[in-house]
């Protein structure tokens, strides 16, 4: 006989808890339809798993949909386009026929290089990377700049970089203003409300047997299955990485050590 597998969704993320939720709610209608005068035995703690997802999806839709949020967007789209159009022009000069100003290409292609691109990092790391980027390409005069024609793509990016700076400013202000535990309180009470659901078709498929509630277990137990590998996925790189950036010294020789 089947049954719904224990999944503790509190290893989720919100995003994914979200879907998480919305695909199951969907499956609802996968359930047998109970005929009429008959007694539902699933009605209350599927009418309270609904109630308390439509919280959860109302506190985490207001906070997907803040303006502040579509600004800090173009704000980021508009500084990668500056970022990436900016290397783009430096790489080809530093191709240029003329030596001299080849070299002055040279130098500024360099630092590009030496902080990489960080189009595809987090705000708050990619607005780091472009400030140091910024910082060392502002320390030479204009004068320098002027014969490769940069201090215009210098100034394009600085002002899109203030820019997503300010967004995100914005953004952080303005998620300040809302309830902060909204999110974490209504997802906390559908995680609840699905484990006392899904308890409670567990118990009523073991009670009427048969294989009438086999299509909506299938589906949520394929989803589970799926959720497990993702988390384990993430496990799996994020130890990969912690290896990565483990170093090892040698040990140093002292009096202390033993000597062969």
């Amino acid at each position: 006989m089947k049954q719904i597998e224990v999944f503790y969704t509190k290893s989720l993320r919100n995003n994914e808890d979200y879907g998480f939720h919305t695909l199951v709610i969907k499956a609802l209608n996968y359930l047998p339809v109970v005929s009429e005068g008959t007694t539902d035995p699933l009605k209350a703690t599927r009418e309270n798993y609904v109630s308390r997802f439509e919280a959860f999806d109302k506190a985490y839709m207001q906070n997907t949909k803040l303006d502040e949020v579509e600004a800090l967007s173009a704000a980021d789209a508009a500084v990668d386009e500056a970022y990436s159009a900016s290397r783009a022009f430096i790489n080809a000069m530093r191709r240029h026929p003329d030596e001299t100003k080849r070299a002055v290409a040279e130098e500024v292609g360099r630092i590009y290089d030496k902080y990489g691109n960080p189009v595809k990092l987090g705000h708050s790391e990619e607005l780091s990377v472009l400030r140091n980027l910024l910082q060392e390409i502002q320390s030479y005069i204009n004068s320098y700049l002027e014969p490769i024609y940069f201090t215009e793509w210098r100034d394009y990016l600085s002002e899109t970089t203030d820019a997503l700076e300010e967004a995100m400013r914005s953004r952080t202000n303005a998620e300040s203003r809302k309830d902060k535990g909204i999110i974490q309180s209504t997802r906390e009470a559908t995680d609840e409300a699905y484990r006392q659901f899904t308890d409670r078709v567990n118990v009523v498929t073991a009670y009427e047997g048969g294989t009438k509630y086999d299509q909506f277990i299938d589906y949520v137990n394929a989803l589970i299955k799926q959720h497990r590998a993702n988390l384990k996925a993430r496990t799996t790189r994020s130890s990969k990485k912690k290896d990565e950036n483990l170093t090892f010294e040698p040990v140093k020789q002292t009096e202390e050590n033993p000597q062969e």
